[in-house]
């Protein structure tokens, strides 16, 4: 599987987690240039993971209900599988008792539609499966990041 990253800004943790990574046997794709890295990945029928419940800039997503807030989301996984033609697949891990489990859902489907009302609803689709998930398992969900920023909504953050 191909993981798409941010590099840290600390090179040493950088090194760290980029091994943690790779010791799992996935490449790493990072940001810069991954559009067309990941399209390279699907062309070759790969695997494309992609940690969806991260703050983006608003030119990168579009403004969406997260549990209850407004928080941006990215458009990417729509906008590849519009370009590239392939599935946008949920899938999520959680622990039971001593074991984890890998959930995999049926694919989104997404409209055709290209409006930003469109967009947005497509990405809303996409994260109601994150929130249906941290709904059911809310200790499973490790986020240490500002999920709300840049939203509008100041709360203390």
């Amino acid at each position: 599987m191909s993981v798409v990253a941010r590099r840290q800004n600390n090179p040493y943790l950088n090194n760290m987690v980029e091994k943690m990574r790779l010791n799992y046997g996935n490449q790493i794709i990072y940001k810069n240039n991954a559009l067309r890295n990941m399209l390279a990945v699907i062309r070759k029928n790969g695997i494309i993971g992609l940690l969806l419940d991260q703050a983006v800039f608003p030119e990168d997503g579009v403004l969406i209900n997260f549990l209850g807030r407004k928080a941006w989301a990215s458009k990417a996984p729509l906008l590849l599988s519009r370009r590239s033609g392939t599935a946008v697949v949920p899938a999520f891990i959680h622990r039971e008792a001593d074991r984890h489990i890998i959930e995999i859902y049926p694919e989104l489907v997404f409209s055709n539609d290209t409006s930003e009302q469109e967009i947005e609803a497509d990405v809303q689709t996409y994260s109601r499966a994150i929130e249906n998930f941290i709904v059911r398992h809310p200790v499973d969900w490790y986020w240490v990041h500002r999920r709300w920023k840049r939203a509008g909504e100041s709360v203390g953050e």
